[in-house]
């Protein structure tokens, strides 16, 4: 009998949301959100906790990733124009009208992870700006 321990898995609001486009990868987060649910259940008579996050798009490399997929689907084509107006899209659909900050996500891991949040396990969290409220 260990001490126990907290993990913490990365979803997305793909995982919480649905939509035609990037089927795949909408329905791997899906997953994730399953198995981190039933994990909760299963680990936490060991005293481990799982969690997952769910963030929408962030700042970085992977926001200009996505948006240059997600541009190719919309526009049928990739430019610097249609990767520019994706991102504002993406931005005016969040209520906060932003992409997420990495700092902001790190965060909520760091007060998950924490004796404060010792008694949240199962959870899906959304680190979304509002987006699937």
């Amino acid at each position: 009998s260990g001490k126990g321990g907290v993990i913490i898995n990365m979803s997305s609001v793909a995982g919480l949301v649905t939509s035609s486009l990037f089927f795949s990868y909408f329905a791997s987060k899906f997953a994730v959100s399953g198995m981190t649910r039933a994990a909760s259940k299963s680990l936490a008579q060991h005293h481990i906790r799982v969690n997952a996050l769910a963030p929408y798009s962030l700042e970085g490399s992977m926001a200009d990733f996505s948006s240059e997929q997600l541009a190719g689907k919309i526009y049928g084509s990739v430019s610097e124009e249609t990767i520019k107006e994706t991102k504002a899209t993406l931005s005016r659909n969040n209520p906060m009208g932003r992409y997420g900050k990495v700092r902001e996500v790190a965060g909520v891991v760091l007060f998950l992870s924490s004796e404060e949040a010792s008694y949240i396990n199962g959870v899906v969290l959304p680190v979304d700006g509002g987006f699937v409220a």
